[in-house]
Parts: structure tokens; C-alpha cells; sequence
């Protein structure tokens, strides 16, 4: 990513960074810092050019995952009611992208960069599962941490 400028090897991304990265990547998104470690992203992405459009939330606060959800159109109601498989909560639609605590997802990278490219893989993934019935996707789909804020944070 060029945009915005290189930080050094390591250092975390601030949600105002995350913000300005998600702003340049996805202009037509809209969203902002609605805490002041939280930002709010939405956008629109369509995974194939003959693939419907969806309209994505990101909620992020520093030193937590991601949380990314489907916001429309309703995967159940295209699902015909079937569990969709990598969702941690099939109501909310929320998206299971990677696996935690492996090392994928970190304060240190950019949501343009991980979470944007995934969410549109993950969407490629369940249309093909509309039609096939079968997740060729791969990967694993752990239970989320119920209580992330008890988790010891990095220092």
C-alpha cells in the first residue's frame, strides 16, 4: 500500500490511519472514529463483476479484531434459511475472515490490505456455496473469544 505513508516495521496503526486508508481506498464508503479507539467503516463491494452488490460494515477498535458485517442484501434470505458456514453469528451476518490469534490479522496491518481483499474472497466463497452446497474456501471456524477485553493486551 502506498497510501498512507510507511511506518515502521512493527508499529500499530492508529484508527485515525485506518480511517484515512479505508477514505482513499473506498471513497464512496462512508463512516468515522465513533470512539476514540473505534471507527466505523461502510462500504459498498461486488466480489466478481457478475456478482451482486453488498453493502459491508467494519467496526474496528484498536487492539481487537475486526468485526465485519453483511449489511445487506440479508445472506439468510439468499441462503434460503441454510447456516452459512464462517459466519460467528449467522443473525447478525457477522463474517468469519481468519483465524485468530494466528498471526493473519494484527494491529500492526492495514484493513485495506487484509480485511477489505478478504471480505470480497469470503463473498466469492459463499456465492459459489449458494450453488454448490459445499465451502471450498478453506479454513477453520473457531469460536470468537466471548470476552475479548479480558484478554491480556500487547504491550
Amino acid at each position: 500500500m502506498t497510501y498512507p505513508a510507511r511506518l515502521a516495521r512493527g508499529q500499530r496503526i492508529t484508527v485515525a490511519q485506518q480511517l484515512m486508508g479505508l477514505r482513499h481506498a473506498c471513497p464512496d464508503g462512508h463512516g468515522g472514529i465513533i470512539h476514540i479507539d473505534e471507527l466505523q467503516w461502510n462500504y459498498e463491494t461486488q466480489p466478481t463483476p457478475i456478482s451482486r452488490a453488498y453493502q459491508i460494515q467494519i467496526r474496528y477498535r484498536l487492539e481487537e479484531s475486526p468485526k465485519i458485517f453483511v449489511i445487506s442484501p440479508n445472506l439468510l434470505d439468499l441462503a434460503g434459511r441454510r447456516e452459512i458456514p464462517h459466519l460467528y453469528d449467522q443473525a447478525q451476518q457477522k463474517l468469519c475472515l481468519y483465524l485468530p490469534s494466528t498471526g493473519e490479522w494484527s494491529a500492526t496491518k492495514w484493513l485495506v490490505d487484509t480485511i477489505i481483499p478478504w471480505v470480497n474472497l469470503w463473498l466469492y466463497y459463499f456465492e459459489d456455496w449458494l450453488q454448490t452446497n459445499e465451502w471450498h474456501g478453506g479454513g477453520e471456524h473457531p469460536p470468537e473469544d466471548p470476552n475479548p477485553r479480558k484478554r491480556k493486551r500487547a504491550t
